[in-house]
């Protein structure tokens, strides 16, 4: 996901809060930096949506499987 928050010029969890409020999904920094971080288990449907909105891109971009 750092990747593509980079490409768009978004480096920290912080910066993607207001930006995920704007959509309706309401997260603490924290909270926020679970999914970036690559350490959050679940992601409703709607944050994985306005992750993706955000950044422009599909959830395969963000999500990598072993």
């Amino acid at each position: 996901m750092r990747e593509v928050m980079a490409q768009h010029q978004i480096f920290t969890a912080t910066e993607l809060v207001p930006l995920l409020r704007k959509r309706g999904i309401d997260l603490s920094a924290s909270q926020a930096h679970r999914p970036v971080s690559g350490t959050s288990e679940r992601l409703s449907l709607q944050g994985m949506a306005a992750f993706c909105d955000i950044l422009s891109c599909t959830p395969a971009a963000l999500v990598t499987t072993t």
